[in-house]
């Protein structure tokens, strides 16, 4: 299906096995002629294997972000199966993943819900200061509850609901607590937007895309959508 929008930022490495293209234009659109294929990828190798892995390294290595979702995870998702490196593939094949709503690979659960509550919760607090800032300029004072450095975060999450406590404790540390448990976060903005963030020993890079009933967040090659405050016993026809 086509995806309008623009691309923020396009990475992807050719090499002596693996090399492509991709549609876009100098202001990040895609291109007037492109159709849903805005990008196309080849792989070489001695053999077939050697080519799917190939392959498969390129797309896990490849960085596309922008207003529109791609199918990368879902194409290394289909490139790993056991049919497809059997060279067992169809139309049948391809019906019957469908059938079964079979899905690229989703971040673990808990990383998931971690890094969507940090990303919630660093916008809401960063703009309730901007907002106050401004006033501050313009001559106004806010009454000083506007300018909070805690704030409650929800949101549903296949199919369970989250509620956690986000607080930033200082220039680029975050505290988040649900459930009686907590965990203290190190978070760096990068220049793209994007947030580096480490905790019990290892560091993510992910970013998030706010849209109309949800939060789209992207963990390095991986992404979940966390739904915005609805009722998580209805299912969701867009899922």
């Amino acid at each position: 299906r086509f995806g309008s929008g623009t691309v923020q930022e396009l990475n992807f490495r050719s090499s002596k096995n693996v090399w492509g293209y991709f549609s876009v234009v100098a202001s990040g659109g895609l291109h007037e002629f492109a159709d849903s294929q805005f990008g196309h990828c080849f792989s070489w190798g001695e053999d077939r294997h050697d080519a799917r892995e190939n392959l498969v390294v390129a797309l896990k290595e490849l960085s596309i972000r922008g207003d529109f979702r791609t199918t990368v995870e879902y194409l290394i998702k289909l490139l790993e199966t056991e049919e497809y490196q059997n060279n067992r593939i169809s139309t049948a094949w391809l019906d019957k993943l469908i059938s079964e709503k079979v899905q690229a690979e989703k971040p673990p659960t808990m990383l998931g819900v971690i890094c969507g509550a940090l990303h919630i919760g660093d916008q809401t607090i960063t703009t309730s200061f901007q907002n106050f800032q401004a006033s501050l300029e313009k001559g106004q004072i806010l009454p000083t509850h506007s300018l909070n450095n805690k704030v409650d975060v929800e949101f549903n999450y296949d199919f369970v609901k989250y509620r956690s406590q986000v607080v930033k404790t200082g220039v680029s540390t975050y505290f988040i607590s649900m459930n009686q448990s907590f965990i203290d976060i190190e978070a760096h903005r990068l220049s793209d937007g994007g947030l580096l963030i480490s905790f019990d020993g290892s560091s993510h890079t992910t970013y998030m895309k706010e849209e109309v009933d949800s939060y789209r967040i992207t963990i390095g090659n991986r992404t979940c959508v966390l739904h915005k405050e609805n009722d998580p016993t209805v299912p969701d026809p867009k899922r």
